[in-house]
């Protein structure tokens, strides 16, 4: 067998094998939309039995959240000078992320040292420009 040949066999053999495949999930396919379609046909004669319609029988109600053990959107209150806000809220008002603001109060600064103390502000040095262009 030449190694054409045997390439043409290989190509042949997945072909055959993809189109098993696709096949098989066809039918699936159709085995499931027959099931669903048998469960809305069973609603359907239920809803004209008891006199309602068919749509109303169909119908699902929400599922309640379950309730999670996080603390919601609010999250801890932090107060200074009388204002009491979560964290975010007071990254948001001194200007910097909110990771930088938690950094912070887990690098063991006082609530009042991480709100005062100012932004940290990059510049570029002149060579970087330089090297730009």
């Amino acid at each position: 067998m030449t190694p054409q040949e045997r390439a043409r066999l290989i190509d042949k053999q997945e072909f055959e094998a993809e189109c098993k495949a696709i096949r098989e999930r066809a039918y699936n396919l159709y085995q499931q939309a027959k099931k669903r379609s048998k469960i809305v046909q069973a609603c359907i004669d239920r809803g004209a039995t008891q006199g309602t319609s068919w749509k109303q029988t169909l119908t699902a109600t929400p599922k309640q959240p379950e309730k999670s053990w996080r603390r919601g959107p609010i999250g801890k209150q932090y107060t200074y000078q009388d204002r009491t806000m979560n964290a975010q809220q007071w990254a948001d008002m001194i200007g910097i992320s909110v990771g930088s603001f938690r950094s912070r109060l887990a690098s063991g600064y006082s609530i009042q040292e991480a709100i005062e103390t100012p932004r940290r502000v990059r510049i570029k040095s002149k060579a970087s420009f330089e090297d730009n262009g």
